[in-house]
């Protein structure tokens, strides 16, 4: 989308803005948790680029649930976890810097949950399919963001996010943004795939136009229908 068509569009939705009743309703606004694929390794801090169900450009977030693994040095289910295995959960607007062709995570989260012990949550065995819910959030999030988990304190231990099947609500780019340490790195399935879309549920509150000026919203965003959106399906070299 050329910088013109941005103005735009940007323009027609604060005129529609200024003028539609709004109405707020809790939701799920993105849900990819249907079909198990396999895990994925983390090594830093990793996660998924979402697009939200909806209309509305930016959503309040009430809770996520992630599918995660967690396993011993030789992958697999033996011995005891480290006590010190942690999970911290962020949230990013992609404002920063141009990564492969697209903007990647900002600098500064909209969200950290910071460390959450495993042991806290329970955890006592290593585990697959294992379910992380973090809940009673009130963050605002552009319609189109950055999700993370981090593993923190693992010793000799492995974590991975869980694999799953294309979202049946919202969408996402089917690739996979990773900070190892030295910045943010855009990183695509080997071949074959699957697709690197992470078992993941949001809900929140999304912000959607009342149906008495339904026909005013139509007018005055309409010419945002006629331009080009970007692939939901990024394609990369590996």
């Amino acid at each position: 989308m050329n910088i013109m068509a941005k103005s735009l569009l940007r323009a027609s939705a604060i005129s529609a803005a200024a003028f539609i009743a709004q109405n707020a309703f809790s939701q799920v606004l993105y849900n990819n948790s249907t079909t198990y694929n396999g895990d994925y390794i983390v090594n830093g801090e990793t996660g998924n680029e979402v697009v939200l169900a909806g209309s509305a450009s930016s959503d309040v977030i009430s809770g996520i649930t992630l599918q995660y693994d967690l396993l011993n040095a030789d992958g697999g289910m033996g011995g005891t976890p480290n006590p010190t295995d942690s999970v911290d959960v962020r949230f990013y607007a992609n404002t920063g810097a141009i990564v492969d062709g697209y903007a990647s995570p900002a600098a500064t989260p909209l969200y950290d949950s910071g460390a959450i012990l495993l042991s806290a949550l329970g955890v006592t065995a290593y585990t697959e399919g294992a379910t992380l819910i973090d809940t009673g959030l009130n963050v605002t999030v552009p319609q189109d963001f950055t999700w993370t988990l981090t593993f923190g304190g693992l010793g000799g231990d492995e974590g991975s996010l869980g694999l799953f099947s294309s979202p049946s609500v919202g969408s996402n780019y089917g690739d996979a943004w990773v900070n190892s340490g030295d910045g943010w790195a855009l990183v695509v399935a080997g071949d074959p795939p699957p697709a690197l879309e992470f078992g993941a549920e949001i809900t929140g509150t999304a912000v959607v136009p009342d149906s008495s000026s339904l026909s005013f919203s139509v007018l005055a965003i309409g010419a945002g229908f006629g331009l080009v959106k970007r692939s939901i399906r990024r394609q990369h070299s590996a």
